[in-house]
């Protein structure tokens, strides 16, 4: 005679280890959808359209608003609505070259 044991088996999806790859691969899409989001964030900023050199008034036709990604170092250049009347430049700023807040 044989004696089988009749063990039941759990379901795949009750399985611990399938539950923890699950959550790791919504982590992983979670995680890469975050960074892509992050690296697509714009900035409308200032860039010259000719070489302006210091002690010249600037304009706006003097530049042009492009859209770059800058992050932390959005600061650091003039921005699309900071172009106020009265502007002078501080230093060369050339042609094709993202205005810098302090020129």
């Amino acid at each position: 005679m044989s004696s089988r044991s009749h063990t039941s088996r759990r379901p795949a999806w009750a399985d611990l280890r399938f539950l923890v790859g699950v959550v790791l691969v919504l982590a992983s899409v979670g995680g890469v959808w975050f960074i892509v989001s992050s690296a697509r964030q714009t900035e409308p900023v200032y860039v010259a359209v000719r070489a302006i050199v210091p002690g010249e008034p600037v304009a706006a036709a003097d530049l042009a608003v492009v859209d770059v990604a800058l992050g932390v170092a959005s600061n650091a250049y003039l921005r699309a609505d900071d172009l106020g009347e009265g502007l002078v430049a501080a230093r060369t700023v050339s042609a094709g070259e993202l205005v810098p807040a302090d020129a």
